[in-house]
């Protein structure tokens, strides 16, 4: 939980590598009363990754951005947190088989956060 890293070490993905998901994980942080003690931000995940392998801190990082990790780091969801939504973006008009088994492969959700 995010009240548990209160004061703990933290490693972030810089401001600049996605505004908005960095202001949301602030505001989290923010909601949960906690203010984090952020010690290193990169822009390269395997930064993070190699500065938590050297006991610099915690890194705050996407599941979706690292592929695997060293066998001495450990990764755990933070159960207070929502998952995070990514969506498929396609041209209107786009038909291509490539496409078509995209889409396929895709769950159908409704996306009432999805603005037009």
């Amino acid at each position: 939980m995010l009240g548990d890293l209160a004061g703990e070490p933290l490693v972030l993905f810089d401001r600049t590598v996605n505004p908005p998901l960095h202001a949301w994980l602030l505001g989290q942080f923010a909601a949960a009363k906690v203010t984090p003690r952020i010690v290193y931000a990169t822009t390269q995940p395997q930064v993070g990754v190699d500065l938590v392998r050297e006991g610099v801190g915690g890194f705050l990082i996407g599941s979706y951005v690292l592929r695997s990790l060293p066998r001495n780091v450990v990764a755990r969801p933070l159960s207070d947190l929502p998952p995070l939504r990514i969506a498929a973006a396609w041209r209107g008009d786009e038909r291509s088989p490539a496409l078509t088994a995209l889409l396929a492969a895709l769950p159908l959700a409704p996306t009432p956060w999805l603005r037009r």
